[in-house]
C-alpha cells in the first residue's frame, strides 16, 4: 500500500528524536490554537453547511464534534474551522499542517499519543 504524502509527514514528524525545546513548545502552542478555534467554529453556520456535505463513519476525529470522518474529511473540516476563526496572526501555514496531522494521528491511538504525549 502506497502512503500518503500526509501519512508520510506525520510518520517522519512523530519519529522525531530531538527536537529542540523552542520548537517543541511553538509546535504546542500552534496545536493549541488550531484546537481552540476548531472548537469554537463546531456550531458556526459555514461549519453546520460543511458537515452536511461529508460522510461520518471514518476512523479520525473532528476536533470538537462527536462524529468520526476519513482522514480526508476530518482535515477539511479542522482546517475550515481553523481558517474560519483564525486571524493569521502567528503562522499562516500552521493551521493546515496541524490539521492534517491531527486528521491521520486520530485514526491511530498509537500515533496520536506520539504526536500529542
Amino acid at each position: 500500500m502506497t502512503q500518503s504524502v500526509a501519512e508520510g509527514l506525520a510518520e517522519r514528524v512523530c519519529a522525531l528524536d530531538q527536537v529542540p525545546e523552542s520548537v517543541q513548545s511553538q509546535c504546542e502552542n500552534l496545536l493549541l490554537d488550531v484546537a481552540g478555534l476548531c472548537v469554537a467554529a463546531r456550531n458556526s453556520d459555514y461549519i453546520s453547511s460543511l458537515k452536511k456535505s461529508l460522510d461520518a463513519g471514518g476512523a479520525c476525529t473532528a476536533l470538537g464534534h462527536a462524529e468520526r470522518y476519513s482522514p480526508e474529511d476530518a482535515a477539511l473540516l479542522n482546517g475550515t474551522a481553523a481558517h474560519g476563526e483564525d486571524f493569521d496572526d502567528t503562522s499562516p501555514p500552521a493551521s493546515a499542517s496541524a490539521s492534517t496531522a491531527t486528521a491521520r494521528c486520530s485514526a491511530s491511538p498509537p500515533a496520536w499519543k506520539r504526536c500529542v504525549g
